[in-house]
């Protein structure tokens, strides 16, 4: 959970979430990297994230940290990477799709009751 938890390598090995939280974690940073460019969609991720996460101490300091991400949003909002952000968005739309394809994977999405957006 957080930055830099190489969701990428933990998809293509195949090392399933832990927890709910670890789960919405997994979730939210797919979300995230398909909508990098768009704010509206990076903002509902953050919500859906937020909205989600149980009372756990995990859980808790998710909440937390992305609440402060959203405060400081605005100062990133205009990015002029273009190239990059295309390729960040093909990257997270190839992750989400190797997840749903994957029934472990899916098993603890619906254990949890985590959804991508538009599932």
């Amino acid at each position: 959970m957080g930055p830099g938890t190489h969701v990428f390598e933990r998809v293509i090995n195949h090392e399933l979430p832990t927890s709910k939280t670890d789960t919405l974690a997994l979730v939210h940073d797919i979300e995230y990297m398909i909508g990098t460019s768009i704010p509206k969609e990076l903002d509902r991720a953050d919500n859906q994230a937020i909205a989600n996460a149980d009372y756990s101490i995990s859980g808790m300091i998710m909440k937390a940290g992305l609440g402060i991400r959203k405060a400081l949003q605005l100062k990133l909002a205009n990015r002029d990477d273009l190239d990059e952000t295309h390729e960040q968005q093909r990257l997270g739309l190839f992750l989400k799709n190797k997840v749903l394809s994957d029934p472990e994977y899916v098993y603890l999405l619906n254990l949890y009751g985590v959804r991508f957006q538009n599932s």
